[in-house]
């Protein structure tokens, strides 16, 4: 799945975030560059279908935009 964050720097944040708290392989998909989105590639380890990585996800993301103190409109999971 791909999630794309307006922040270059809270995208590094996030990143770490998946790594330690879920267990993900998160790629960097291209270079963080000030003013463009980035985009991360996540994979969960396991027999996750769809829908269950999706769910995953999105919980992981709200944890983190609470924890953290992103905005929720600055992520979005595609």
């Amino acid at each position: 799945m791909r999630i794309r964050v307006n922040d270059p720097d809270a995208a590094v944040d996030l990143s770490e975030f998946l790594k330690a708290r879920i267990g993900a392989v998160v790629e960097q998909l291209g270079q963080l560059r000030p003013g463009t989105p980035a985009e991360l590639e996540v994979s969960l380890l396991g027999s996750y279908g769809e829908e269950a990585l999706r769910e995953e996800l999105a919980a992981a993301l709200k944890r983190w935009s609470m924890l953290e103190g992103h905005r929720a409109a600055d992520v979005e999971l595609e």
